[in-house]
């Protein structure tokens, strides 16, 4: 079981590598549950794995996009199809099992970290979708702010999902405010027995609109 726990640090370390921004050492132990200097540890082996994580010049890590290099590597799906190739047309090949070793463990640790992430925010979403049912506060758990690059406990009031359950739309107590919450940043969701107290604050804004007001704002 303590392996089993390890090996989800690191596929959820991989996840939060990849998504900007970059991250430091402290707030990614904070995220995974773990001693930063553990966070270093893991960094190493998804190097190995040839993952190939940045450092900026704050300290702050990131993995490089698959955009970035497009045309190096192959897409999961194109890395699977040449797998199922390999394993079906050359079996009596001495070079196989050194070329799968080399193409494919970083293309499935990929597709598990995706795997997990997605189970992780699908519980999330239902368990925000409960809160909203039933008027509920919820606690975001360890939510990762990119603007201010730190991480915290909000309690909110959630009002609405976007279309694409991305965003979430939700009345934020502390600030007093109507504001978006990144999915993909929510470590988890605590829901509690708290009934709705500000409803009649409750908007939930077009987020195309307010994208563009602070733009305007901005210039």
């Amino acid at each position: 079981m303590l392996n089993q726990h390890k090996i989800l640090r690191v596929f959820k370390l991989i996840s939060l590598l990849k998504k900007a921004p970059a991250k430091s050492p402290r707030n990614i132990a904070l995220m995974i549950d773990t001693a930063e200097r553990t966070v270093y540890r893991y960094i190493d082996l998804i190097n190995e794995i040839g993952f190939e994580v940045r450092k900026d010049k704050n300290n702050r890590y990131s993995i490089k996009h698959d955009d970035e290099g497009a045309n190096e590597c192959f897409t999961i799906e194109e890395a699977s199809l040449i797998k199922e190739l390999l394993l079906t047309s050359a079996k009596n090949s001495v070079l196989k099992e050194g070329i799968i070793k080399k193409l494919f463990v970083k293309t499935e640790l990929e597709m598990e970290a995706n795997h997990l992430i997605n189970a992780n925010n699908s519980k999330i979403v239902a368990q925000i979708n409960d809160a909203i049912m039933h008027q509920k506060q919820v606690v975001l758990q360890k939510y990762f702010s990119a603007n201010s690059n730190n991480i915290s406990n909000r309690i909110i009031e959630p009002i609405q999902f976007t279309n694409n359950y991305q965003m979430l739309c939700a009345y934020e107590i502390a600030s007093q405010q109507n504001k978006f919450f990144s999915v993909e940043r929510m470590s988890s969701v605590l829901p509690t027995s708290k009934n709705f107290k500000f409803a009649a604050f409750h908007r939930f804004e077009n987020l195309m609109l307010l994208a563009l007001q602070i733009l305007i704002t901005r210039n």
